[in-house]
């Protein structure tokens, strides 16, 4: 039968989800079907399924994987999961339908082509009683391949990095300059005395022309030959800590930025600011305070 599970109290009374007495997983639909069980290959996925569901789900992995041939296959989120550098596309059989889970981007590139769906964010659902259209299939595999290559290729310029921490590939003054633009500034938090955007032409911290202004630690830095004060043996110095607690909200990164860096690599940090430098979903570019209009970050 299953019981109900007391989650949290809401301003509107107590909200709660169904939790399965086996595996117990919650969900909000009581009794939602679901694979009840920890599974460990897709093999062993499909193999648990009837058997009429087996021949599609084999079918829609043999579709993925000519699709995505560099691919690896996985389980994640107790679903079978095609892996290339990130999630390339999950797929799950449920009790009337074969989900598709390729992302929130695929589901508006390929609206026209999903009227007859029903759809959710970054979800498919493909009837049961229905022919599975399995070139629909392979061609959003071939387009999350696609994505998932670009961004792998993404070419990082170190030199965005300054030397105090921020990216200035975030920096809402050069976008409202690159993308000509005052949405960007907008959002600030705090008093900007706004002048005409053709000011706010920048190339970054290192270069020639920065718009920074007064900075104590761009020549502390460049005077020790050093890339990033990261390097520094002095860090945080006094500079850093007066830089990160003077009020300004985007100031407070970076140091966490360094961190990351110290601990993970410059690489790897990198892999984790590119997806903020714009929406996932439509691929607006996005900065410190200005999050795309149509999917609001949180």
């Amino acid at each position: 039968m299953g019981y109900k599970v007391d989650l949290k109290q809401t301003n509107k009374g107590r909200s709660y989800m169904w939790q399965c007495p086996k595996c117990k997983r919650a969900f909000r639909a009581e009794n939602q079907h679901h694979f009840c069980g920890k599974v460990e290959t897709v093999d062993q996925y499909i193999s648990e399924q009837a058997d009429e569901v087996q021949l599609i789900l084999q079918k829609i992995r043999e579709t993925i994987r000519t699709a995505a041939p560099d691919a690896v296959e996985k389980i994640s989120w107790q679903m079978p999961t095609f892996w290339l550098g990130e999630n390339l596309i999950h797929f799950a059989a449920a009790k009337k339908h074969i989900g598709i889970y390729p992302g929130g981007e695929v589901t508006a590139v390929f609206a026209d082509k999903l009227t007859d769906y029903k759809t959710a964010k970054g979800t498919i659902q493909l009837p049961l009683d229905k022919p599975v259209d399995y070139k629909l299939i392979e061609d959003i595999t071939r387009y999350r391949v696609s994505t998932a290559t670009k961004e792998k290729s993404r070419s990082f310029d170190k030199n965005m990095l300054a030397y105090c921490g921020l990216y200035c590939e975030q920096c809402s003054f050069k976008l409202a300059h690159d993308e000509n633009n005052v949405k960007h500034l907008e959002r600030i938090p705090y008093t900007v005395k706004l002048r005409d955007l053709a000011e706010y032409d920048c190339g970054g911290c290192k270069s020639g022309h920065c718009i920074c202004g007064v900075c104590k630690i761009k020549p502390c830095a460049s005077g020790r030959n050093i890339d990033h004060c990261s390097d520094c043996i002095e860090f945080p110095c006094g500079y850093i800590k007066t830089f990160e607690n003077d009020g300004i909200p985007h100031h407070k990164s970076a140091v966490e930025n360094f961190r990351m860096i110290r601990q993970y690599g410059i690489r790897h940090w990198f892999d984790y600011v590119a997806p903020l430098l714009k929406c996932k979903q439509c691929g607006e570019r996005q900065s410190w305070y200005y999050f795309c209009s149509k999917h609001e970050k949180g």
